[in-house]
């Protein structure tokens, strides 16, 4: 009875620590440098063979192709890179291209999309979702020794995209 005592407690933790998601990383330049990276200056992203939601830097869902979420995602954000495309060619003067500002990416705040690839193929692409009003969604890719983080508006859009994730 003792004994029972002792290990339901240590078990009751083990299964919350469980329930909680492993936490994510940031992938190293390393990880970039031996396959080719994915030119999301130019708004060019190859669609991933798996996405994973993180939420304060702790996984908390994951998509693979094929499925309906899977879709909406790649979906929305492709649609958000072409709008904010589009915008820069008419507006920025920066022709088909997103914008590139060397950014440090925290994912252990807020809630993050990752694009998860094959070894062999892309490293790691990073969507932030803010939840506030007019939010920026960032695209971070790598650059030289850090990764560029490609911000674009759309209020609406992310925000449509990040109560639908919630609700999954």
């Amino acid at each position: 009875m003792k004994l029972l005592k002792v290990l339901l407690p240590l078990a009751l933790c083990f299964l919350l620590l469980a329930g909680c998601g492993k936490k994510v990383e940031l992938a190293g330049w390393e990880d970039y440098k031996d396959h080719p990276a994915q030119d999301v200056y130019a708004g060019e992203v190859a669609a991933p063979e798996r996405i994973v939601m993180t939420r304060d830097g702790r996984e908390k869902n994951s998509f693979d192709k094929g499925t309906e979420t899977y879709e909406k995602i790649v979906s929305t954000l492709g649609q958000l890179i072409e709008a904010q495309l589009d915008e820069n060619e008419q507006v920025k003067d920066l022709g088909r291209k997103l914008d590139g500002t060397k950014s440090g990416a925290k994912l252990e705040i807020g809630v993050w999309l990752i694009y998860e690839y094959a070894a062999d193929s892309y490293a790691p692409v990073y969507f932030e979702l803010t939840d506030t009003q007019n939010s920026v969604v960032g695209i971070y890719s790598p650059i030289e020794d850090s990764l560029t983080l490609h911000g674009f508006w759309s209020a609406t859009e992310a925000q449509e995209l990040l109560d639908y994730l919630n609700k999954q």
